[in-house]
């Protein structure tokens, strides 16, 4: 399930979508509005053949046809160099497409995806002088295909089922609005699928978000601040259960005992990291905790670790590593509420989130110590401010 920080960014990031998706289904004359943008299909010929509608015009005309004529026949392409009006539904086209070819094309725009017509080509050219008839089929994705298309390409790496496909997009036309596209946002993000098979370091995971949707990559800035973030809602799932758990905390009853001490600090570089301790780092945190009894510090700084955070991973993977790390056990398994790959018969947002952004830590900061924040929660389950924690990271110098 998606914590405060990425449902944020989703809710925020879907609220510019929504407004960009206004600005392009909007504008002057009907066929900006209705047919807009890019098409592209086949002749009956098996030529590829595209065109581009911008406001009430039909230009740039790129078409391909095989020419029979006297003794003679030609496979060409042919681009047009103007714009002609489309009236209604229908348009005629009369194009000189240079090197001696023209041709007369008829469409009509059976819908605002679909649209079809005919081509009657005239060539001569040295010497050879040809016709050739054809009809055509295009389409154009509409913004909200587009959009669902884009989820599934960034996403989850792959192209959409056509069910699912037409799923999201009915679903959008019905709400078209923030919390449509939040839920949409949500349903990729949030699936079985992309939670389970497809892993991303945290400052991979930011960079995804930003690609999905704003179509670009993160400045510095906004990667530090959303990981920031991200890092924050995983360290509260491992406080919330974890970390101050039973059988966590009764790995280690005498946190002076400088062996039993060695064995937890081992098991969190193996578990957490993936390795062995190298010495020097090892013997800084046994001295750490033995001197402070500060297990749970320890702990929290092995999780924000920039090492830990570069892994590629699932947020499967992160429990797992939660529950063998802390609990000495595999994840239990449980139905998940919602698979996203498909929408939900009576899809909405989860909930809105609430989540502030978190104010800039100033001050000193002691070398290769990181000042983390985030939500405490109470017994209750409700969050108070964020608390500023000096969090000693692994390494070979720490803690001193």
């Amino acid at each position: 399930m998606l914590g405060v920080a990425e449902s944020r960014f989703l809710r925020c990031a879907t609220i510019l979508l929504v407004c960009s998706l206004v600005v392009l289904t909007s504008g002057p004359g009907a066929n900006a509005q209705r047919f807009a943008g890019s098409w592209s299909g086949t002749t009956s010929q098996g030529k590829p053949l595209s065109f581009t509608v911008v406001g009430d015009l039909v230009t740039s005309v790129t078409v391909g046809a095989h020419i029979v004529g006297n003794f003679c026949s030609a496979d060409l392409t042919t681009t047009s160099t103007g714009a002609f009006s489309a009236s209604g539904t229908m348009f005629t086209l009369i194009v000189s497409g240079g090197a001696g070819v023209s041709f007369t094309m008829t469409g009509t725009f059976g819908s605002t995806v679909s649209a079809s017509g005919s081509l009657a080509f005239t060539f001569s050219q040295s010497g050879c002088t040809g016709t050739a008839s054809a009809t055509w089929t295009a389409m154009r994705p509409s913004p909200l295909q587009g959009f669902a298309t884009r989820f599934y390409s960034d996403v989850l790496e792959r192209s959409p089922d056509p069910n699912g496909l037409v799923g999201w997009v009915d679903f959008l036309q019905a709400n078209c609005n923030a919390d449509g596209f939040h839920a949409v946002a949500q349903g990729f993000f949030d699936s079985l699928e992309f939670r389970t098979i497809k892993p991303h370091s945290l400052e991979g995971l930011v960079t995804l978000l930003y690609r999905t949707f704003l179509g670009r990559e993160p400045d510095p800035a906004g990667l530090a601040g959303w990981a920031r973030l991200i890092r924050q809602a995983r360290l509260t799932v491992a406080l919330q259960g974890f970390i101050p758990s039973v059988e966590f905390r009764s790995l280690l009853p005498d946190r002076t005992n400088r062996a039993a001490v060695t064995a937890v600090v081992t098991r969190l570089y193996q578990q957490i990291l993936g390795r062995d301790p190298e010495p020097a780092g090892l013997q800084a945190w046994v001295d750490f905790i033995v001197t402070s009894g500060n297990l749970e510090t320890a702990a929290q700084g092995f999780l924000a670790s920039q090492e830990f955070e570069s892994h590629p991973q699932t947020f499967r993977d992160y429990v797992t590593t939660l529950y063998r790390t802390f609990l000495n056990s595999g994840p239990r398994t449980h139905r998940p509420r919602f698979l996203g790959k498909h929408p939900p018969r009576h899809p909405s947002p989860s909930h809105r989130s609430g989540l502030r952004p978190v104010p800039g830590i100033s001050g000193p900061r002691p070398p290769g110590v990181r000042l983390i924040e985030w939500p405490v929660s109470s017994r209750r389950g409700r969050s108070s401010p964020g608390v500023d924690l000096t969090v000693p990271m692994p390494s070979a110098h720490l803690p001193r």
